[in-house]
Order: C-alpha cells, then sequence, then structure tokens
C-alpha cells in the first residue's frame, strides 16, 4: 500500500509540477500574475512576477500563466531612415539601433513593446535635426563620427550600468545607436555636379584663351 501510495504522489507531482516551477530559456524570461495577491488588492509591482531567464525556478500554483507573458530579451535592430534640412539643402540620414528589454522591469517593457521602436526612432531622427539644422551640407557630412558620439551619449549613456531617461519610462536597454550614412538629397547632388562641371568648363576656357584668371 505505500508503494502504490509513493507511486501515485509521484504521479500526480508529474502531472502539477509546472505549476510550481518555470523554466525559460536562456533568451526569454515569463511574467506571471499572482492572483492571489491581486484578489487582496496588492499593488500592481506585487501582483506581477518575473522568472528567468533560465530555471527552474519555484513558483506558487495560484500565479496565472498567459502566453503574453512569454517576453524574449533577444536584442532586435531596427533601421531609420529621414531626410534632414541643413542650412543650405537636404541631406538623407540613415542607420540603425538596438534594443533588448530589460529583465528587471518585464512590466514596463511588456505596456510600452508596440511604442518603443518607434519613439526611439522619432527621437534619434528629432536629435539629428537639432544637431544639424543650422550647419552647413559640408560641414554635416564631416561629422558623421561626431554625430555618432552624441547619439551614444545621448541614447545609450556613458556610464555603464546606469540606464538613460528613455531607457527608464520603456523598461529597455538601448544597446547601441549608428549613424551609417549621411549624403546629400539627389537635388542638392545634381547641383553640386552642375557646380563642379561648370568650374571644370570656366578653367578649361581660361587655359585655351591664355587668361591668367
Amino acid at each position: 500500500g505505500g508503494t502504490i501510495g509513493a507511486g501515485l504522489g509521484f504521479v500526480g507531482f508529474m502531472a502539477i509540477k509546472h505549476r510550481f516551477f518555470v523554466t525559460n530559456t536562456t533568451t526569454g524570461i515569463l511574467l506571471t500574475t499572482d492572483t492571489l495577491k491581486a484578489f487582496f488588492g496588492a499593488d500592481a509591482e506585487k501582483v506581477f512576477v518575473s522568472y528567468g531567464p533560465g530555471g527552474p525556478f519555484v513558483a506558487f500554483p495560484w500565479e496565472s500563466r498567459t502566453a503574453d507573458g512569454n517576453i524574449s530579451i533577444k536584442t532586435a535592430t531596427n533601421e531609420f531612415t529621414s531626410q534632414i534640412q541643413c542650412r543650405d539643402g537636404l541631406v538623407n540620414a540613415g542607420g540603425s539601433y538596438r534594443l533588448r528589454p530589460d529583465h528587471r522591469d518585464p512590466r514596463r517593457f511588456q505596456t510600452g513593446v508596440a511604442a518603443v521602436a518607434d519613439d526611439l526612432k522619432d527621437l534619434i531622427i528629432s536629435f539629428l535635426i537639432g544637431e544639424v539644422g543650422d550647419r552647413s551640407i559640408a560641414e554635416v557630412l564631416r561629422s558623421v563620427e561626431v554625430l555618432n558620439e552624441a547619439l551614444k551619449a545621448k541614447f545609450v549613456g556613458t556610464v555603464p550600468g546606469v540606464q538613460t531617461e528613455f531607457e527608464l519610462e520603456h523598461g529597455v536597454y538601448v544597446v547601441d545607436v549608428t549613424l551609417s550614412s549621411l549624403l546629400p538629397s539627389a537635388e542638392v547632388q545634381r547641383t553640386m555636379s552642375g557646380i563642379t562641371e561648370a568650374g571644370f568648363i570656366a578653367e578649361g576656357t581660361r587655359i585655351m584663351l591664355g587668361f591668367s584668371s
């Protein structure tokens, strides 16, 4: 009888053990809802419980688990492009930024996941407009390295382990922001080519006519 009871107990435990343990992948976390605390009106930060990555972690059997509680903490790469008005014309800017959720604050990330990538793209473009708006195209084209340093200081941060205002607000880590291309617009390029061509024609005419200037 003892053996049969132990066997039945083991089978029963194996059937419900997923309610007592949480195991995640190395790149995933699980956000559960403690229904008991919710029933007694606890604060939201205590109701939602985060586990992972890895495991197994011990959990209460009354914690509710849903599909949208599974959150990947893999780094996602997003691209941005924009035309930016300089003092004497337009430049085409392009680059990328990389984000990953803050595993210590998944609830904040979860509530803003739909907007975080677009929000950061808009902020990057707005920042670039403010940086280059009063410069000439020639000055801007020579300042890619300086602009990249400014972007990293603004959105990635300069102190290791200290999150920026954007990161704290959205529950993410901004891994990198890079401006990879900065070119004059097609109209500006045609104008510049025309000016250069006119200069060569004028110089050739001067040489053929024997003038000093």
